[in-house]
C-alpha cells in the first residue's frame, strides 16, 4: 500500500485521489496543513466522507510524516 502526502487543499489533487479510490487503488493519504487557513481540514473531511483512508498532520509534524511516504504532490 502506498502512502501519499497532500499539502492543504487542491481541487485537482482531490479529483485525482477520488478517481484512484473509485478505481480500487490501495493507498493511505497524509493531509498536511498549516495554521493560517487550515484548508487541509476541508480536504480531509471531503475525502473521509467518501471513504478514503486518511491521516491529518500539522506542518510542524511533517518530518515524522515523511518517513513513511512513497509519493508527494
Amino acid at each position: 500500500m502506498f502512502v501519499l502526502l497532500a499539502c492543504g487543499l487542491s481541487s485537482a489533487g482531490e479529483i485525482l485521489l477520488l478517481y484512484a479510490h473509485e478505481a480500487n487503488k490501495q493507498f493511505h493519504l497524509v493531509v498536511v496543513d498549516s495554521r493560517l487557513r487550515l484548508e487541509g481540514q476541508v480536504l480531509l473531511h471531503r475525502l473521509v466522507s467518501r471513504g478514503l483512508n486518511c491521516t491529518y498532520a500539522h506542518i510542524n509534524a511533517i518530518s515524522t510524516s515523511c518517513m513513511k511516504l512513497h509519493e508527494f504532490f
